[in-house]
Protein backbone atom coordinates (compact mmCIF):
# COMPACT_ATOMS: atom_id res chain seq x y z
CA UNK A 1 0.00 0.00 0.00
CA UNK A 2 1.71 3.33 -1.33
CA UNK A 3 1.99 5.80 1.86
CA UNK A 4 1.07 9.76 0.84
CA UNK A 5 3.34 12.39 1.58
CA UNK A 6 1.71 14.83 3.47
CA UNK A 7 2.23 17.95 1.75
CA UNK A 8 1.53 20.69 4.14
CA UNK A 9 2.16 24.36 3.10
CA UNK A 10 0.69 27.83 3.78
CA UNK A 11 -1.88 29.20 2.05
CA UNK A 12 -1.12 30.91 -1.20
CA UNK A 13 2.83 29.71 -0.27
CA UNK A 14 4.52 29.17 -3.95
CA UNK A 15 7.92 27.57 -2.44
CA UNK A 16 7.57 25.14 0.54
CA UNK A 17 9.41 22.28 1.62
CA UNK A 18 8.86 18.52 3.57
CA UNK A 19 11.09 16.24 5.34
CA UNK A 20 10.17 12.24 5.09
CA UNK A 21 11.39 9.27 4.93
CA UNK A 22 12.02 6.96 1.72
CA UNK A 23 12.08 3.19 3.64
CA UNK A 24 15.06 4.51 6.18
CA UNK A 25 16.37 7.19 3.74
CA UNK A 26 15.99 10.71 5.12
CA UNK A 27 14.64 13.06 2.05
CA UNK A 28 14.25 16.41 1.89
CA UNK A 29 11.66 17.87 -0.30
CA UNK A 30 11.46 21.30 -2.19
CA UNK A 31 8.62 22.13 -3.93
CA UNK A 32 7.88 25.57 -6.47
CA UNK A 33 5.48 26.97 -8.26
CA UNK A 34 6.59 27.93 -11.82
CA UNK A 35 4.25 30.54 -13.11
CA UNK A 36 5.96 30.40 -16.70
CA UNK A 37 5.58 26.85 -17.04
CA UNK A 38 2.76 25.45 -19.59
CA UNK A 39 2.52 28.60 -21.62
CA UNK A 40 1.97 30.23 -18.35
CA UNK A 41 -0.52 28.05 -16.96
CA UNK A 42 2.09 27.35 -13.96
CA UNK A 43 3.23 24.06 -13.07
CA UNK A 44 4.69 22.58 -9.69
CA UNK A 45 8.51 21.47 -9.94
CA UNK A 46 10.16 19.45 -7.15
CA UNK A 47 13.85 18.95 -5.77
CA UNK A 48 14.74 16.18 -3.87
CA UNK A 49 18.13 16.47 -1.34
CA UNK A 50 19.30 13.61 0.92
CA UNK A 51 20.26 14.09 4.51
CA UNK A 52 23.24 16.08 4.20
CA UNK A 53 21.13 18.41 2.02
CA UNK A 54 22.93 16.58 -1.08
CA UNK A 55 20.59 16.94 -4.24
CA UNK A 56 19.43 13.48 -5.50
CA UNK A 57 16.95 14.95 -7.98
CA UNK A 58 16.70 18.61 -9.06
CA UNK A 59 13.99 20.10 -11.06
CA UNK A 60 11.55 17.44 -11.31
CA UNK A 61 8.12 19.17 -13.23
CA UNK A 62 5.16 17.75 -10.68
CA UNK A 63 2.69 15.32 -13.39
CA UNK A 64 0.02 13.09 -12.99
CA UNK A 65 0.44 9.02 -13.40
CA UNK A 66 3.91 9.13 -13.55
CA UNK A 67 7.26 7.75 -11.65
CA UNK A 68 8.33 10.97 -10.96
CA UNK A 69 11.98 10.06 -10.15
CA UNK A 70 12.47 7.37 -13.08
CA UNK A 71 15.35 9.62 -14.32
CA UNK A 72 17.45 9.10 -11.75
CA UNK A 73 20.06 6.49 -11.00
CA UNK A 74 20.18 7.45 -7.26
CA UNK A 75 20.24 4.80 -5.19
CA UNK A 76 17.01 5.72 -3.02
CA UNK A 77 15.34 5.37 -6.41
CA UNK A 78 16.03 1.64 -7.00
CA UNK A 79 13.46 0.92 -4.19
CA UNK A 80 11.59 3.97 -4.71
CA UNK A 81 8.37 5.48 -6.58
CA UNK A 82 6.80 8.54 -6.48
CA UNK A 83 3.89 9.46 -7.94
CA UNK A 84 1.20 12.15 -8.06
CA UNK A 85 -2.91 11.51 -7.92
CA UNK A 86 -5.93 13.20 -8.39
CA UNK A 87 -7.70 12.10 -6.21
CA UNK A 88 -11.02 13.54 -7.76
CA UNK A 89 -10.67 11.27 -10.86
CA UNK A 90 -10.92 14.59 -13.08
CA UNK A 91 -7.39 14.01 -14.28
CA UNK A 92 -6.72 17.46 -14.03
CA UNK A 93 -2.86 18.25 -13.11
CA UNK A 94 -2.24 20.30 -10.12
CA UNK A 95 -2.46 23.99 -9.62
CA UNK A 96 -0.93 25.98 -7.53
CA UNK A 97 -3.90 25.51 -4.59
CA UNK A 98 -4.55 22.32 -4.82
CA UNK A 99 -1.32 20.44 -4.06
CA UNK A 100 -1.63 18.17 -1.11
CA UNK A 101 -5.43 18.59 -1.34
CA UNK A 102 -7.04 17.72 -4.32
CA UNK A 103 -3.71 16.19 -5.71
CA UNK A 104 -1.58 13.83 -3.67
CA UNK A 105 1.93 12.62 -3.50
CA UNK A 106 2.36 8.79 -3.11
CA UNK A 107 5.54 7.17 -2.42
CA UNK A 108 5.75 3.79 -3.26
CA UNK A 109 8.41 0.55 -2.68
CA UNK A 110 9.70 -1.64 -5.40
CA UNK A 111 8.26 -4.54 -3.00
CA UNK A 112 5.13 -2.96 -3.02
CA UNK A 113 5.17 -2.60 -7.07
CA UNK A 114 6.91 -6.10 -7.65
CA UNK A 115 5.47 -8.29 -5.08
Amino acid sequence: MPTEIPLERPAGTSVFEVSTLFGDEPVRLRFRWNVRANGDAGAWFMDVRDQDERPVILGVKLVLGVNLCRRSAHPIFQHSLLRLVDTSRTHREATLDDLGTRVVLLHYTTDELFP
